[in-house]
């Protein structure tokens, strides 16, 4: 039993190290976006689709996408930067959670997304997303809702 606790003990720790590299790296990336005026936010989808409004959207299944084309978020945007480092310190506990166990190999479910043309928005998933990002994972499977906007005339 205690073997396991220290495995277990090894791994948070392992998770929490990478956690805080990745929070100290936070705060660079926003003093440079501040410093150039440009957003470290998400993209959110409602700026991206702005006034335009939805023609149809359908569920098209689970699929393994590569996770470069998820680019922004329905409805978190302010809780992660552009490149998916958690800016809420709230956030930890949670994706130290996830980040332990990827590391002891689990599947973990499919993340929800949005597609609009070639790019994901993220509905659920955001911290699964994060960790596997963290961890350089190239592809995820996700859970996909695609949609078309309506033209402009």
């Amino acid at each position: 039993m205690n073997a396991q606790f220290t495995c277990f003990d090894n791994l948070t720790n392992q998770a929490l190290q990478i956690y805080n590299n990745l929070a100290s790296r936070k705060w660079l990336k926003i003093f440079l976006s501040i410093l150039s005026g440009r957003s470290y936010h998400l993209p959110s989808l409602d700026k991206v689709t702005g006034h335009q409004s939805v023609q149809s959207s359908y569920y098209e299944g689970a699929h393994t996408i590569d996770i470069r084309q998820i680019v922004g978020s329905e409805n978190r945007s302010e809780d992660f930067d552009d490149g998916f480092t958690p800016l809420k310190r709230e956030s930890r506990d949670r994706w130290v959670s996830i980040t332990r166990a990827f590391l002891q190999g689990y599947s973990l479910p499919p993340v929800e997304v949005i597609q609009i043309d070639n790019e994901y928005y993220v509905r659920d998933g955001h911290h699964r997303i994060s960790v596997a990002k963290t961890l350089s994972q190239r592809f995820i499977d996700a859970e996909i809702i695609s949609m078309q906007r309506k033209a402009i005339l």
